[in-house]
């Protein structure tokens, strides 16, 4: 996958091994001057489809996904079939959005999306408002997923990366983001 100012890519190494680049979404192509997507992420969802995550336009202020058609194509379990993604903004505004992960954080059957802000959102902006880091979860039994938005950290982490791995072994995904303004890195311990 490929996210930039042009949009989202899926890159194929064809049977000949060139590389076929095929566009499955244009991104953000309305706002000045950043465009397009950037940090872009695959995660699975509990009915098998799978979703693609990004940040636009380019470090932008939107949490976007794109999904299938699951009305046109019932059953599928492929990732989007190429050139016919929908594009969704579950979350506005995020200013300067520069983290995106996909993993499975409460043991469920579908990955949750966690979102890095790196400033703060205006003052007037209402709910949290960042910097941060942020978990979208999709609600079972919804397509196209509906997410619902959990704070994790609210002012505390200027994030500029973030992913999940089990660091201590309990079988449970954390959350390590990094911030370079706010001069930090957290983990976020996944407890029940």
């Amino acid at each position: 996958m490929l996210a930039c100012w042009e949009g989202v890519f899926l890159l194929d190494r064809g049977e000949t091994g060139k590389w076929i680049r095929t566009k499955l979404g244009s991104g953000n192509q309305q706002s000045a001057p950043n465009k397009g997507a950037s940090e872009v992420k695959i995660g699975w969802l509990e009915s098998g489809f799978r979703y693609i995550a990004t940040i636009e336009p380019w470090h932008g202020n939107q949490v976007v996904v794109y999904t299938r058609d699951a009305t046109s194509y019932p059953g599928a379990r492929l990732l989007v079939e190429r050139g016919k993604a929908i594009r969704r903004v579950i979350a506005e505004p995020l200013q300067w959005g520069n983290a995106v992960w996909c993993a499975n954080l409460d043991k469920d059957k579908d990955d949750e999306l966690i979102i890095g802000q790196r400033d703060p959102n205006s003052p007037a902006t209402p709910g949290a408002r960042g910097p941060g880091v942020f978990v979208f979860d999709p609600r079972p039994g919804t397509y196209p997923p509906v997410f619902d938005r959990i704070t994790v950290d609210d002012g505390g982490m200027a994030c500029e990366d973030a992913l999940a791995a089990d660091l201590d072994g309990d079988g449970r995904n954390d959350i390590v983001a990094g911030g370079r303004a706010t001069h930090n890195v957290k983990i976020y311990w996944n407890r029940p």
